[in-house]
Formats: structure tokens, sequence, C-alpha cells
């Protein structure tokens, strides 16, 4: 009798077990959902003669970015402008190239190595989640 509560119970448990993973695979290649807060961070990968790549934290889709200058020269003057108004723009993007859910609003500008820039981040509605500036390489 106890072997047959003691069976009972491990099959239980290895059907829990492959349930509870198989919700963590199911989880892992769900669609990223739209940002619901202000974002906590951004990451810039400058490296010279590499493509400038923008992320964020947390993982979450936006629906826009805008680059413009932040230096001396020209201050606030736009440079590359996409955008999804259904919010659904993944990390990382990379400059100059738009995303397959995204529109390009303005055509982007070469940056120049050393000049200072502002990238804003915007949920679908268009209200900033995150600016930050960077130093192009």
């Amino acid at each position: 009798m106890r072997a047959r509560t003691f069976a009972r119970r491990s099959a239980a448990a290895l059907i829990i077990a492959a349930a509870a993973s198989g919700c963590r695979i199911g989880d892992a290649t769900a669609p990223l959902a739209p940002c619901s807060a202000p974002l906590t961070g951004l990451t810039v990968q400058l490296q010279s003669g590499q493509p400038t790549l923008f992320s964020w934290a947390p993982e979450c889709t936006i629906g826009g970015v805008i680059i413009e200058t932040a230096g001396t020269v020209a201050p606030g003057a736009d440079l590359w402008i996409i955008n999804d108004p259904k919010g659904r723009i993944e990390a990382p993007v990379e400059y100059g190239v738009t995303p397959a859910n995204a529109n390009q609003v303005l055509d982007p500008t070469p940056m120049i190595a050393g000049q200072k820039y502002r990238i804003h981040l915007l949920d679908a509605t268009g209200v900033e989640l995150y600016a930050s500036d960077f130093t192009q390489q």
C-alpha cells in the first residue's frame, strides 16, 4: 500500500516538474510586453568601426527612438527617428537600421566621433520612458 502511494506521489511530482519547466520554456519564447513604467537603464554599445547598438532594461518593447545632438554643434538637432504606434520595438536597436515593426520617420544622419548625442526612448503614445547622453566613438 505504501509503495503504491509513494509511486503516485513520485509520478505527480514528475508531472508537476515537467509542467513547470514547460511553462518556463514557454515564457522565455513569449513575446515581450510593452514597457509599462519608466525604464531603469540603457546600454549604448560603442565600438570604433562597429554599429552603435542601444539596449534597455527591463526587457520590454517600446514605441519609438529619437537620436539628437546634445553637444555644442547644433544641440537638439534630430539625427534619426523611428516609431511603432503599436509599441513593438525590441532591443537591441542598431543605429540607422529600422526594426521590422517600426517606421522610419527621419532618415539617419551619420554620427561624428567625439560628438555628444542624446537618445530618447518613447512608449507607443510618444511619452518619454528614458533619455540619456552618450559620446560617439
